[in-house]
């Protein structure tokens, strides 16, 4: 116990005495750390208890006592406790901004290599006030790797507080019991010799008659019963095999130590050993499946990072305990009873009234164009295992009901339909708001959410919609075949619970789902353009620079769902109206408890509008689609959560189990699922690629078990591609720059899309390929910024003359490298029209250049120069002149070949040498370390003499120096040490 001073800093840690033998380790400024072993087993253990000073100076020494702690700790550890700080923004209310106790402490627990698991039960251990509107988490446990790996049921829980203003956190590791799993392929049957004909040896002896359907789903059920009894044969079971063979492998080293092996004894225990490498192989394989993980391949030997992942999965996706009829329950058989009756009720139709569907005429627009810490079943979203013949089918349906979409589908929806994007809605929706603060009238936005949207879709209403879009009975039959015909199981921990028949709803994991989803969507488009067509409602209006003003009334990505008015009660009455009235028919219910009405600029009676459709009250900025909305384009507060996110992913404890190959290819991955998604509409602040550059280079680096690292080779270096001799790892701002430019390219191509139309409405064109320059402040929109980037895209782009009437003849790049203003500027001087069009110079006879004056005889021969530059080109007046990007082989601009050349422009070409290196048919691990070789940034001996690491006699060092000299070996000047290094992984652009 350590003692408390005044009413606070009192820590004790109780045990009890039958289960465990306790000891005091150490007793430090603000935590206490006791030492404990099973008396019924040898498990021994460490937990730190913790009671953080307010003051965030005091705290540091915490900080460096915890890391202390770290050197001299050996085996599992906890470390729990009160904080007093928390760790990221979204732990406390009201609170935007990331600060920097949040960060030290963040960095604490990345350096002690702590696992920081989700809360169960709440998303807060602390509240003050009557109506506790001050909340935060400053209460947690933390633990180690190891602990991890003794145990895959583990889970932290907020009981509920009873005297104190913090709940209790309980760290549950309960043992787990047998559970029945259903039949899983597994990818390492594959690699198992003579397993394809074994089982094309089966299928072919298997003798069913009947329909074809009928025949395949009987041989496969008959398939499945032959796998799993192989699978528990020696060969399909790789578990078996392995133990076998090293207690094979033991008793013949038992021999060994008595006699000499005979040489077929040495011939037995050399195959045993290349078996077990095999076994070692199917081994990785089997837990890269478990693992999920996509982006790492097998054959680097990262079997315990893919076991640690897996294990992770399983405990996330555990339901140890849940709310059942208002109290917690951990009985299992509650658990599946109660999941099994609440998803029966899920998709079970409900007997109600309901209007005429045929009153929303949509044939009309055809023509026209989890939570972490879940407690609750309805916290929960279900995803179907879809059955692989059934998948096949509705895939291939899925393939052609694509084609038609862009043709059934409003252009106010994003999702699902080829050509449109997530970022078009994004954007659009970003300009509109910024449009009215900029013009300051007071406007409403609503963002709903549909509850379970997916899964109370109402068939007749579905197929009604289909029907009135021009479906044939065939599609219609089709497609009914596949939403009705659906049984559920539900899987409880893993375990298959129940059988039961679906009323209503689209499977989650459906191929199919999604696109009928969006075509069950066109219903409520059609009730918003009849409103809006009567001005019921009235939206957000961009424009004002020469183009016809737009009006956006609302925007849909799938489910999610914006509303833009005027803060008129009449408007919010309709919206009401028009929401009720497309639940009845569809059954797609908004949940008004998660939605929420934003003021735009002043709005008195904000309240008042917000009871009218029963939702709270929002406040701007906010976010849609994962992308902020409403905060200045060069605000740091947005990339807040990308940094808490990458900071999660590149986990410090993930660099104990991934070699530096592994390291390098979780980087760049992660880099693609996080900050690349708001890198393509926002750019990139230098402070962000800063701190983001930061925690990758410091898992990179940090593979070493005892917590030191060093930056082997500059981060400039690492930066560049591979083919260049670096690592691969992306350039953040050049990559930014790179996924901005592609708004401009699908500026020059798309000429429909609604994000094009409001752009174009809101700032005018310039000509046909940008729109003008803005000199306005630049608010919350994006486009300014994307605008910003033009002068180096136009030097990348030339034009392919169709018709002519796009391309400016003399200004614009269409005939060589450079504008013919350029090449020729005594003839520009003199031209007749210095903005004429292709077309305009070119008649059926040829090419018919207009000058102001008589030309001299020397200016004729510039001229016949031009006429002879343009001999092989001719204009066709029914095609359409193109944009072209000049650094790839189809005139295509990709992402890819932008950052590529951005590379060029800083580093020079590429090297073949480098090229045929990396593209070596060898484990990734072993490059990176010949990498390093070539580099000269190994760690050598004499290196780390020199760094203060006394390894070995200096004699020896003596000698190694000798060696290095003779070798001509030196230490390279680009290795700095960087004390709070970790790592990370990506193969990249190859």
């Amino acid at each position: 116990m350590k003692e408390a001073q005044g009413s606070s800093g009192g820590i004790m840690i109780l045990w009890d005495k039958r289960v465990w033998r306790g000891e005091l380790l150490l007793v430090g400024s603000q935590c206490l750390t006791g030492k404990f072993s099973g008396i019924h087993d040898d498990f021994n253990w460490c937990i730190t208890a913790v009671y953080a000073d307010c003051d965030t100076v005091i705290r540091r020494v915490l900080w460096q006592e915890l890391l202390q702690m770290k050197t001299s700790i050996n085996g599992p550890w906890v470390v729990c406790g009160d904080f007093n700080v928390t760790r990221f923004a979204t732990e406390r209310t009201n609170c935007n901004r990331q600060n920097g106790a949040m960060t030290e402490f963040s960095a604490c627990i990345e350096e002690l290599e702590m696992v920081d698991p989700p809360l169960f039960g709440g998303s807060f251990t602390w509240r003050r006030g009557e109506d506790h509107n001050c909340a935060s988490r400053i209460d947690r446990f933390l633990h180690c790797a190891e602990w991890g790996e003794n145990f895959t049921q583990i889970n932290q829980c907020s009981l509920p507080k009873i005297a104190s203003d913090h709940n209790p956190i309980m760290l549950s590791c309960g043992d787990e019991g047998w559970r029945k799993s259903y039949f899983k392929f597994e990818t390492l049957w594959l690699e198992v010799e003579g397993f394809k004909e074994k089982v094309r040896e089966w299928w072919e002896s298997f003798n069913v008659n009947g329909r074809p359907g009928y025949i395949l789903a009987e041989k496969l059920k008959m398939l499945k019963a032959k796998l799993k009894e192989w699978s528990k044969t020696n060969k399909g079971n790789w578990k078996q095999r392995k133990e076998d063979i090293l207690s094979q492998i033991s008793s013949w080293e038992t021999i060994q130590e008595q006699r000499p092996l005979t040489d077929d004894e040495m011939i037995q225990k050399t195959h045993l050993g290349m078996e077990f490498e095999e076994v070692a192989k199917q081994e990785e394989i089997a837990w890269k499946q478990r693992s999920r993980i996509q982006w790492l391949k097998q054959g680097d030997k990262n079997t315990k990072f893919f076991h640690r992942i897996a294990t992770t999965h399983k405990r996330f996706n555990s339901m140890e305990q849940l709310e059942v009829e208002g109290e917690i329950t951990k009985d299992q058989i509650r658990i599946k009873e109660a999941a099994q009756e609440f998803y029966k009720n899920l998709y079970k139709e409900t007997e109600g009234w309901r209007p005429d569907q045929r009153i929303l005429d949509v044939s009309r627009i055809s023509e026209k164009e989890q939570k972490a810490g879940a407690s609750n079943l309805k916290d929960f979203r279900p995803i179907s295992l879809v059955g692989g013949v059934y998948k096949l089918i509705a895939r291939l349906l899925a393939e052609r009901l694509k084609q038609v979409l862009d043709k059934l589908i409003n252009k106010h929806q994003m999702a699902f339909v080829k050509g449109r994007q997530i970022m078009d809605a994004a954007l659009i929706v970003s300009e509109c708001i910024d449009s009215r603060i900029k013009e300051g009238s007071p406007g409403l936005m609503c963002k709903l959410d549909i509850q379970k949207a997916f899964d109370h879709v109402n068939w007749s209403f579905l197929l009604n919609i289909l029907s009135q879009m021009g479906f044939g009975d065939k599609w219609l039959k089709w497609i009914e075949t596949c939403i009705k015909t659906v049984k559920f199981s539900v899987l409880v921990n893993g375990e298959p619970v129940g059988f039961f028949e679906s009323e209503r709803g689209l499977r989650q994991g459906d191929p199919l789902s999604p696109f009928l989803f969006i075509l069950a969507m066109e219903g409520f488009n059609a009730m918003m353009r009849i409103a809006t067509q009567n001005r019921w409602i009235k939206g957000f209006k961009v424009g004002g620079r020469g183009a016809e003003e737009r009006e956006i009334g609302h925007m849909l990505y799938a489910d999610d769902t914006i509303i833009l008015c005027d803060p008129v009660e009449e408007q919010i009455s309709y919206i009401r109206v028009i929401l009720v009235l497309f639940e009845a028919v569809s059954g797609l219910k908004v949940n008004w408890g998660k939605s929420s009405l934003f003021p735009v600029n002043e709005v008195p009676q904000i309240k008042e509008m917000a009871g009218i459709l029963g939702c709270s009250v929002g406040k701007l900025p906010t976010t849609y689609l994962g992308m902020p909305l409403g905060n200045n384009h060069k605000a740091l507060e947005i990339w807040d959560g990308i940094l808490e996110k990458t900071e999660k992913k590149l986990s410090g404890w993930k660099a104990q189990y991934l070699s530096l190959g592994g390291r390098l290819i979780l980087i760049n991955s992660v880099l693609d699922s996080l900050p690349t998604y708001v890198m393509s509409l926002f750019p990139i602040p230098g402070k962000v690629v800063e701190n983001l550059d930061k925690l990758r280079r410091k898992f990179l680096w940090q593979g070493n078990k005892d917590g030191k690292g060093y930056s082997l080779v500059n981060w400039e270096t690492a930066l560049l591609s591979k083919d260049r001799g670096g690592l691969g790892i992306k350039n953040l701002k050049l990559q930014n720059e790179s996924l901005l430019k592609k708004w401009l390219w699908r500026y020059t191509e798309e000429r429909n899309s609604l994000w094009k139309e409001v752009i174009i409405a809101k700032y005018g064109e310039l000509n046909p390929w940008c729109t003008e320059i803005t000199t306005e402040p630049y608010g919350v929109g994006a486009w300014r910024s994307i605008r910003n980037l033009w002068s180096q895209m136009e030097t990348n782009l030339y034009i392919k003359v169709g018709s002519g009437t796009k391309t400016k003849f003399w200004k614009d790049v269409w005939i060589d490298q450079s504008p013919l203003r350029d090449l020729f500027p005594d003839l520009f001087q003199i031209c007749g029209n210095p903005d004429a069009n292709v077309g305009d110079c070119w008649t059926e006879q040829g090419w018919d250049l207009v000058f102001r004056r008589l030309l001299n005889d020397w200016e004729v021969e510039r001229v016949a120069e031009i006429l002879g530059m343009l001999g092989g080109v001719t204009i066709n007046a029914n095609a359409t002149d193109r944009m072209l990007w000049k650094h790839s082989k189809d005139g295509l601009f990709s992402v890819n070949s932008a950052y590529r050349r951005g590379l060029q422009v800083m580093a020079g070409r590429p090297t073949h040498l480098w090229n045929y290196f990396w593209k070596g048919d060898i484990p990734t691990k072993v490059k990176c370390f010949t990498w390093l070789v070539i580099k000269r940034a190994c760690l050598t001996q004499e290196v780390l003499q020199k760094k203060g690491r006394q390894l070995v006699p200096r004699t020896y060092i003596k000698r190694v120096e000798e060696l290095d000299k003779e070798r001509g070996y030196q230490e390279p000047e680009e290795m700095v040490e960087e004390k709070d290094s970790e790592g990370s992984d990506e193969d990249d652009d190859e």
